[in-house]
């Protein structure tokens, strides 16, 4: 998108793809104009990475491209296939996401669940089943 090149923002972390959440090693891309405002906002809200992470998020990023294609989505195919085969296994519907690496399953024919309003449902599959999700309503 050409058209809009001087005005966006590529904001991206380590966190999700290399499954080093916590980490807080992340980058932005931005066009000369707006790196300085960028910079002064950033410097305010953020703490430093420690070195040995930064370290590793270098190392990390110099994977060859075929991690980053070929790897990675087998890796996360293979996490949301997972969690969905258990899912309608105990009578969830679910779909395979396409492009996500999160799924949205309606709980509304679980025998236990049928009956409750989403975060009740949530809240349920928390504290009694010990799965944390989040309310889609």
């Amino acid at each position: 998108f050409p058209q809009v090149r001087d005005r966006v923002l590529v904001c991206n972390s380590i966190g999700k793809s290399a499954s080093a959440t916590g980490w807080r090693v992340g980058w932005c891309i931005t066009p000369q104009l707006f790196t300085g405002k960028y910079r002064s906002i950033h410097d305010q809200m953020v703490v430093m990475s420690p070195h040995p992470m930064q370290i590793a998020t270098v190392t990390y990023l110099n994977l060859p491209n075929e991690y980053f294609q070929s790897e990675l989505p087998k890796r996360y195919l293979g996490r949301v296939d997972k969690l969905r085969d258990a899912l309608l296994e105990v009578g969830f519907e679910v779909s395979r996401p396409q492009g996500a690496y999160y799924i949205f399953a309606d709980f509304r024919n679980v025998l236990k669940l049928k009956d409750m309003d989403p975060r009740e449902a949530a809240m349920y599959m928390m504290k009694t089943i010990g799965v944390a999700c989040v309310p889609g309503d």
